[in-house]
């Protein structure tokens, strides 16, 4: 389809967040600019619905709230997170924690219950804030940098996957790690995404393998096989993202042009015919599904968020 965002182009040229929103068709394309847009999904057109600036602040990541009322924004040069509240239009400076360090608020995740904000820290620490109050709650602490954390669809299991190859599965009732497993080969963990159905937890590495295991089979033992083992990647896995049936997973990597996979559940075969070849040559930074699958989205290095119809699924 049209690019998402070719009406303005001007999220920057490193496009670093792509998503769309839960309960609209709307999707948000952030990039280095600092500038974020609003876009109504219609294929044919995606017209702008308004753009928001974060001055001297490039966006690393960004991200609608679990209720879809706001848009969490983070920078990896500032030490502050912004908050943009899509009902009244007000922006708010959530300014650096002393509980957390400096440079803790550049990767996070959004438990889908709407609780919690999980940050990656340093030294191996997981910082959690209250994602209504946007206050510290508590720290975990795992061995070795974190690299990755991916919640459950209800939110009462995060997953941290990082430099020693190792995941930790934490509850977040009692903020305890549960288990803790080695990544099959794996040297470092880049990334690590549940999908939908929590049937499959999926693990990337530094080396570009993914290894995707049953979740059945992990939480009694500390070095499980995976049921299959993607290796159409050579450079470090920057994201892995699941669509919301299940039946597909994206792999991707920044460190390479067109380094992106889609894989079928449950063949676990590889699509042949993605990446399509006359797109071009850009390096992917982003990806995401919209809530009923019929659309993909892809966030690059040249300025572009791409847009793809899934003509198998006919809803937004």
């Amino acid at each position: 389809m049209l690019d998402i965002n070719k009406e303005t182009r001007a999220e920057g040229r490193v496009i670093s967040s792509v998503e769309f929103h839960k309960k609209q068709s709307v999707a948000l394309v952030g990039g280095n600019s600092g500038v974020l847009t609003l876009f109504q999904i219609g294929g044919s057109l995606n017209a702008k619905i308004q753009s928001i600036t974060f001055k001297e602040f490039p966006i690393h990541k960004a991200r609608f709230s679990a209720n879809g009322e706001e848009v969490i924004a983070s920078s990896s040069v500032t030490g502050n997170i912004q908050v943009h509240n899509l009902v009244n239009g007000r922006n708010t400076i959530i300014p650096h924690n002393k509980q957390m360090e400096k440079g803790s608020y550049k990767d996070f995740v959004l438990s889908p219950d709407g609780k919690l904000i999980a940050y990656q820290g340093q030294y191996g620490y997981i910082h959690l804030m209250s994602a209504r109050s946007k206050e510290w709650i508590t720290s975990l602490k795992m061995n070795g940098e974190v690299h990755a954390l991916t919640f459950n669809i209800d939110g009462t299991r995060l997953y941290s996957h990082g430099e020693n190859g190792e995941v930790y599965v934490w509850d977040m009732n009692a903020r305890v790690c549960v288990h803790k497993f080695v990544d099959d080969g794996c040297i470092k963990g880049t990334s690590i995404a549940i999908s939908p159905t929590q049937q499959y937890l999926a693990c990337g590495s530094s080396s570009g393998v993914v290894n995707l295991y049953n979740t059945s089979q992990l939480e009694n033992n500390s070095l499980p096989k995976p049921d299959k083992v993607i290796l159409n990647l050579v450079t470090k896995i920057s994201g892995i993202t699941f669509h919301p049936s299940s039946e597909i997973v994206s792999i991707f990597s920044s460190e390479k042009e067109n380094a992106v996979r889609l894989a079928h559940f449950p063949s676990m075969t590889v699509f042949k015919n993605f990446p399509i070849r006359n797109k071009g040559t850009a390096r992917i930074n982003t990806m995401d599904f919209s809530p009923n699958g019929g659309y993909m989205a892809a966030g690059l290095n040249n300025g572009s968020a791409y847009l793809y119809r899934l003509n198998h699924y006919d809803q937004y």
